[in-house]
């Protein structure tokens, strides 16, 4: 009996371990493998949403540079129809200019707003560069762990079709016909959930394809799953950290200093500003009699200054700037505690997959091998059906399928720790 069993196949449904390194060994004879890290750097290059970010960030760098620039001066020219007659001759036009030049101080607080926005813009770009991450890792190991099922129940098929052969021997020879029936509906079963499991894979292929805008065949063939366990940090050190290094949360926190700085800049409205003049007077020429400086054109410097009277106006700009300073702050303790609650979701998930990958590697999977073992052997002797070995079989795919579950569960939980605190080492 046990000559009709493919020892390869019993050893790779065993071993988790053992699946692992048939995979690689079976990536390294074809396609090369495609890491995380690849299909991470593959997706930030081609995602048109990161690139506009970027030319956000190098736009509002521009702005730090136009913050202390003087407004442009004003060339005016005025034009008499009909002269003006005057002591040293005519006046025929008057030439213009001037430059306005804001209270000092407010260069200051326009530049302190462009550099905050710059520093705000610059960390919304690192986070949907970690938000993209997230998702990327989410769809691969998914797909990994797809990957791995196919795998496991593959080879569970193929333990099937060879117990069949041998149970359709016995029916031929006056065996019980229902063992065969149930063995092939068995056989169907199983089919049916190869099938699903290819139509998620073709899903989530073409999902991780579109965000690597590649094509499909491009991400066929993924590295194998990563069955590691990672030194664990404690839920408050994470919170601790998160709340110092995550690029979401510093970004808000600019936009509360950016709207400190703008209601400073509301407040000095009521300063005024200064404009400086100079104009220059075309005389024509001068009349018989004039006095020695006739025909010579004067000029003169002017100095004005704004008068901000309307504190009506000032006093609402205050205000209004106020109330998005508060409005700024009550957002970033709301995003906190929303963090913190997906914070604590994947933590609680990290663990608990963590625990399952310990169970079902250390004690369940054992278990139901030797269990498979010795029911092949009963049914070997006659003393157990066909259906006992059935339910072995299944039971040691059940628990093969949870403990890869269980693996991606907690890779994919990591990486969606990392999107939340930043990128730190690890967690």
């Amino acid at each position: 009996m046990h000559s009709t069993y493919d020892s390869l196949s019993r050893w790779l449904l065993r071993s988790p371990s053992l699946l692992c390194c048939a995979s690689l060994v079976f990536a390294g004879a074809g396609l090369e493998a495609l890491s995380l890290t690849e299909a991470q750097a593959r997706a930030g290059a081609a995602n048109p949403g990161l690139r506009a970010l970027s030319e956000r960030v190098d736009a509002y760098a521009e702005r730090v540079e136009q913050s202390t620039t003087l407004p442009d001066p004003k060339l005016q020219l005025t034009y008499f129809g009909e002269s003006v007659q005057t002591r040293t001759g005519p006046q025929e036009a008057i030439y213009s200019i001037s430059q306005s030049i804001p209270w000092f101080t407010k260069f200051g607080r326009r530049k302190d707003i462009a550099r905050s926005d710059t520093s705000a813009a610059a960390l919304s770009y690192r986070e949907a560069i970690l938000r993209l991450d997230n998702e990327v890792a989410q769809a691969y190991y998914e797909a990994a762990y797809l990957e791995k099922a196919l795998e496991s129940t593959l080879a569970s098929r193929d333990l099937l079709e060879d117990l069949e052969a041998v149970v359709d021997a016995k029916v031929r020879g006056g065996g019980d016909l229902n063992q065969l029936l149930r063995l092939s509906v068995e056989l169907e079963r199983t089919e049916d959930k190869l099938a699903r499991l290819e139509q998620q894979k073709v899903t989530i292929a073409a999902r991780l394809s579109a965000l690597l805008d590649a094509p499909v065949e491009a991400v066929d063939e993924l590295a194998p799953l990563d069955s590691d366990i990672w030194r664990d940090t404690e839920l408050l050190s994470l919170q601790e950290r998160m709340l110092l290094e995550s690029p979401e949360l510093q970004s808000r926190q600019q936009s509360i200093e950016s709207a400190d700085y703008r209601a400073d800049l509301a407040k000095l409205k009521r300063y005024p500003d200064l404009t400086l003049g100079l104009n220059y007077i075309q005389v024509g020429d001068p009349v018989v009699g004039s006095p020695s400086d006739g025909g010579v054109d004067p000029w003169s410097v002017t100095l004005a200054i704004s008068l901000p009277l309307w504190e009506g106006n000032t006093r609402s700009e205050i205000r209004e700037a106020y109330a998005m300073r508060r409005s700024a702050e009550a957002s970033y303790q709301d995003r906190v505690l929303q963090l913190k609650a997906e914070l604590s979701e994947a933590v609680a998930r990290r663990n608990e997959a963590k625990l399952r990958m310990a169970r079902y590697d250390e004690r369940l999977l054992p278990l139901a091998n030797q269990a498979l073992e010795n029911t092949q052997a009963g049914y070997t002797s006659g003393r157990l059906s066909i259906l006992d070995l059935i339910d072995s079989e299944r039971s040691v795919l059940d628990l093969q399928l949870n403990y890869w579950r269980a693996v991606a569960d907690y890779n994919q939980s990591l990486s969606k720790i990392r999107a939340l605190v930043g990128p730190t080492e690890t967690f």
